[in-house]
């Protein structure tokens, strides 16, 4: 949905961004591409002299001698310079090297080239004003039904070789009038390299509100006759030890956020004046007619707009100029029957107004999420639209990008994006959206062996029952997907854990859409399940589920916490059916782990030729902190374990008189319980 002012400094070189190009026209004059210019750096810019080339850096594929960053926020058209002066060291350097890519929006910004300079041994060569660029129209975010009709200026430097040093530099000017006359930003500090050199400098009538991230350098201030400076320096940059597996909102790159917003008071503000015209058309007066029509009750005329939005208006964003952040009007959204976030969440927001049904578009963070409390109050804090609820005294939040949800308020699948600002409600701080993480699942998985003789082919039964978004979940994958492909995909996993397994029904299918519930039943024959090894029968078992929640860490060492989740409750039986009675040593107390972020228990029974096996997963937290981290690894090789194990008993047909022995036992165990009751 949005776009952030500072989106070419997220890289490492800001100029080297990695897209995926539609080449639209394939070369111009630079005087015919609206806002593509070239000339010197203007006077308020400090260019910092060429820095020293030290001895190359044996693990980068580019030395990174200098990255600059001079941003002039004095006034609403924001000028932003960038340089950057590299030296590729390896094959894979002069690819990334030779090619200049800078990003552009030239509806309301202008690029101006300052400097390309190829220098080798001590010679400077212009390539600037000896090359023509290339202008593309690129989709980075086309995959994602997102179009923001940015264009791209290309240079493609020839006879680049390895130890060359490339020095480039160009200022951006503009900014897009739909996020308001204050400036806001992010600037990354850290990289996966080093850079030799890191300078920041911002300039502004007054002091802005800064924050740094993951970094012990401090800004350095300085107050000027008319204007404040903040300065930010680096030398010999760490290169960031990426460990992945990440929760949202935690990341390990340094980064600088700058903002003119004093409080998210004045962000809502902000943000309201670009939802004040919302309004009723007569199209939406018409959809609330149908809905109504077909609506038993308020409730119901509730979920019929949600559904209406959700599955009648497909999800396509045309991110173009003052539409990255400004809904488009309700007319042409039912008109043309898409739309993105902002316009599913007005939409659904209009539809509810009409039967005056309290509800608010409301902005979150899909990657910070909870963290976005500690930003700096800036409309660049949000890159998604949902809505807030209030329907006989109890709050629903509903994401209008959402499809094949349940057809109930309280059962529809939930997402926790932490901390929201809601549109139009007169609050002026940030709202939590549940004061406890919602369990946004409940997965209960039946598993039986009938092993109708020792001698012939077990079945095999798995029954799924899903709610919650794992319901919707799979009811999107079985919409979406043949029951044939499906079946085949069960077929090649459970291949991985049981020879010759056959499926011998269809995958049966039950979806309660009110319930927001979906069910399936899987059978299959194993003709070679058990195994023999002297006078044992064996059965392995695999219970697969729970891996996928309890995630293996690649390490024990972190500094940044482990992923784990989402908030589900699973639980997992597995049944044995033995065709007579055997004897099982087996410790049938409830064993139970329970930490931080989890809780797990199991239990062992065998009673009347069945033997059962359950198991309860509870996630209650996002993350493992590093504090907790052995612990959890500790546990979990417990837990792996508990989830693939041997089931060892006698051939009853190797011993004389063992099938009289297990009856004696079990007649004395009917007796120890009657007379203990």
């Amino acid at each position: 949905m949005y776009h952030s002012q500072n989106i070419y400094c997220l890289s490492v070189r800001a100029i080297i961004i990695t897209i995926t190009l539609f080449i639209c026209e394939s070369l111009h004059a630079e005087s015919e591409h609206p806002g593509y210019s070239i000339s010197p750096p203007e006077n308020w810019v400090k260019e910092q002299a060429l820095p020293q080339t030290r001895a190359n850096s044996p693990t980068q594929s580019e030395q990174y001698l200098l990255i600059d960053r001079q941003f002039n926020l004095t006034n609403s058209t924001q000028k932003r310079y960038y340089r950057s002066v590299s030296k590729p060291l390896t094959t894979d350097g002069l690819t990334d090297a030779s090619q200049i890519k800078v990003v552009y929006n030239e509806n309301y910004e202008t690029v101006t080239f300052h400097k390309i300079v190829l220098i080798r041994n001590n010679k400077e060569r212009d390539i600037l004003n000896k090359a023509s660029p290339r202008f593309l129209q690129q989709e980075p975010e086309s995959d994602n039904l997102i179009h923001t009709g940015l264009t791209t200026v290309l240079f493609n430097i020839p006879d680049v070789r390895k130890g060359d040093i490339i020095d480039v530099s160009y200022t951006f000017q503009g900014f897009n009038p739909v996020l308001g006359s204050k400036p806001f930003g992010t600037i990354q500090l850290s990289w996966d390299v080093s850079v030799d050199n890191l300078s920041i400098r911002l300039i502004s009538d007054s002091a802005l509100k800064t924050k740094l991230f993951n970094t012990s350098i401090q800004l350095k201030t300085i107050n000027n006759k008319s204007t404040v400076e903040h300065i930010y320096t680096d030398k010999d940059t760490t290169p960031v030890q990426h460990q992945g597996d990440y929760p949202h909102g935690v990341s390990p790159y340094g980064k600088l956020q700058y903002s003119g917003y004093r409080n998210w008071a004045e962000v809502s503000s902000w943000a309201n004046e670009v939802y004040s015209d919302i309004n009723t058309t007569i199209a939406v007066k018409q959809i609330s007619k149908q809905l109504s029509q077909t609506s038993k009750s308020t409730e119901d005329y509730i979920l019929n707009s949600i559904s209406f939005v959700q599955e009648e208006i497909r999800y396509l964003g045309l991110e173009l100029n003052e539409n990255t952040h400004l809904p488009r009007n309700s007319d042409d959204i039912i008109q043309t029957r898409y739309g993105d976030c902002k316009d599913k969440a007005s939409l659904i927001y209009l539809l509810l107004k009409e039967k005056n049904i309290e509800s608010y578009p409301a902005l979150v963070n899909t990657q910070a999420r909870s963290t976005i409390k500690d930003y700096l109050p800036s409309p660049g804090a949000f890159d998604h639209v949902i809505n807030k609820i209030i329907f006989q005294d109890k709050e629903y939040w509903v994401d209008g990008t959402r499809t094949y949800q349940g057809h109930s308020l309280d059962k529809r699948g939930k997402t926790d994006y932490g901390y929201s600002l809601l549109i139009r409600s007169h609050i002026n701080n940030l709202v939590q959206m549940y004061t406890s993480p919602p369990v946004i699942s409940h997965i209960k998985i039946m598993e039986s062996f009938n092993i109708e003789s020792f001698s012939k082919p077990i079945v095999y039964e798995v029954k799924t029952e899903y709610s919650g978004s794992d319901a919707e979940h799979q009811r999107y994958r079985f919409s979406n997907k043949s029951l044939e492909k499906i079946a085949s995909d069960y077929l090649n996993f459970y291949n991985n854990y049981y020879k010759d397994i056959q499926q011998t029904r269809n995958i049966e299918v039950y979806d309660d859409i009110r319930k927001n519930t979906f069910t399936t039943i899987e059978k299959y024959k194993i003709k070679s399940l058990l195994s023999k090894e002297g006078d044992y029968y064996k059965i392995p078992i695999n219970i697969t589920f729970f891996e996928d929640y309890l995630v293996k860490p690649k390490s024990n060492k972190r500094s940044l916490p482990q992923r784990l989740g989402p908030n589900v409750s699973i639980e997992n039986s597995f049944t044995i059916i033995f065709p007579e009675e055997i004897y099982l040593n087996l410790d049938t107390s409830t064993h139970s782990i329970n930490s931080n972020g989890y809780e797990y228990s199991y239990t062992d029974k065998y009673q009347s030729k069945k033997y059962v096996h359950t198991a309860k997963l509870d996630i209650k937290s996002n993350q493992i902190t590093p504090n907790e981290l052995d612990q959890y690894i500790k546990n979990r090789e417990r837990l792996v374990d508990n989830w693939y194990f041997t089931i060892n008993f006698k051939n009853p047909s190797a011993y004389m008189g063992y099938r009289e022995i297990i009856k004696l036992k079990n007649r004395l165990n009917e007796l120890k319980g009657f007379y203990n009751d």
